[in-house]
């Protein structure tokens, strides 16, 4: 006889979308069982979270920037990317016990901190995510060097425009390697062509793993600066490469610019991560951007994970996004002791981001301290004052 053919379920509804701000922790988002919080996100917000989570399952099994198959069975054309073991980064960190907000000592503590803030944020409703690392911090993505501890580098350093567009670089890696499972739906956005093209050598990406772009350059005329040129990019990202997730690397004011015209646009149908783009302080020495710019940048994009060295030696301004919605700001002193083990204290935690003025009363109240047992063999054992 005639098969019979059985009713189609109706289809699931449409997640409501939600702004692209963060909830407030007023809303009571973290006290809500997790399926209900899950159905307040949007598709986009609910594919992004998925796909940092199948990161975390998978940088346990494997190096997340090791070719997906073995030698005998690699994909024709791939060429092996460089030996770096996200999996050893994050190493037993990302197990079940309660996480804690502090100050990370190491690059682990830093990529595993990147992970666990940008999972939290998303959880919240956030498809607008800030993340901030000190300039030129090397996160150990590229060659060989050793993972390094999170010490303030010389000036010298902080200033070498290579090491920082290195380290620029490392940390959006660590973000394509977090969101793998959108593939072609991300997209990496570069400032300059230069930059674009040194992203795609060193990485060496498969077309379906993500696609590196460079923002487009100055244009000659008024009228192409403010109407063709931005036309031609949000079509690029939108149409052409039908963007999911987007991630600015290291951006200046005309691509700040461009990236708030791209938001206000596509609102919460497109995730928009800003790496490096130094956007969060008042009173920072960084970078010139309209009060205006910066204070529509500042209101849409919270700093889920951020890092800034203070002009005190080894002085950390820390912020960072955690499971339970909690974002302490966190002033500290670091030391490395002889031996090379560095040893953080903590000198100041606040709900607001402190003000220079705040920062300073806190370092001196910590220097003024009467100094306990720990203290006295931490001052013994401090590096620098053993010289």
């Amino acid at each position: 006889g005639a098969m019979m053919s059985l009713p189609q379920p109706p289809p699931p509804p449409t997640p409501p979308l939600l702004t692209h701000r963060c909830r407030s922790r007023g809303a009571g988002n973290s006290e809500a069982p997790a399926a209900m919080r899950r159905r307040r996100l949007s598709a986009l917000q609910c594919l992004l979270l998925a796909a940092v989570a199948a990161a975390a399952a998978s940088c346990r099994q494997r190096s997340f920037l090791q070719p997906l198959l073995s030698s005998s069975g690699r994909r024709a054309g791939v060429v092996p990317r460089p030996a770096f073991d996200l999996g050893k980064a994050f190493g037993g960190l990302m197990g079940e016990e309660e996480f804690k907000s502090e100050v990370p000592k190491d690059v682990a503590a830093v990529v595993e901190g990147l992970k666990v803030s940008t999972e939290a944020a998303l959880n919240q409703g956030c498809s607008r995510l800030d993340v901030e690392l000190p300039p030129a911090y090397q996160l150990g993505v590229e060659g060989d060097k050793k993972k390094g501890r999170l010490l303030s580098e010389t000036g010298a350093v902080a200033d070498d425009l290579k090491e920082v567009c290195r380290g620029d670089r490392e940390l959006a890696r660590v973000f394509v390697e977090m969101l793998q499972p959108i593939g072609r739906g991300l997209v990496v956005a570069f400032r300059t062509k230069a930059l674009a093209a040194k992203a795609k050598k060193e990485w060496k990406l498969a077309p379906e793993e993500a696609t590196v772009i460079s923002f487009p350059e100055k244009a000659k005329s008024a009228f192409a600066a403010e109407v063709g040129v931005p036309s031609k990019f949000k079509k690029q990202i939108r149409e052409d490469l039908a963007c999911q997730c987007l991630v600015v690397v290291a951006p200046y004011l005309d691509q700040l610019r461009l990236v708030e015209e791209l938001g206000n646009l596509v609102q919460d149908q497109m995730g928009i991560i800003l790496v490096n783009a130094r956007i969060t302080g008042e009173e920072r020495k960084s970078q010139k951007v309209p009060a205006k710019l910066r204070a529509a940048l500042q209101r849409t994009y919270k700093p889920t994970y951020h890092v800034r060295f203070l002009e005190r030696k080894n002085g950390v301004l820390f912020r960072m996004v955690s499971p339970t919605g909690e974002a302490p700001w966190i002033v500290a002193q670091q030391r490395e002791l002889i031996g090379g083990q560095p040893v953080t204290q903590e000198v100041l935690r606040s709900e607001e981001e402190p003000t220079p003025a705040e920062i300073d009363a806190a370092f001196a109240s910590y220097d003024a301290k009467d100094k306990d047992t720990s203290d006295r063999i931490v001052d013994f054992l401090d590096k620098d004052k053993s010289k």
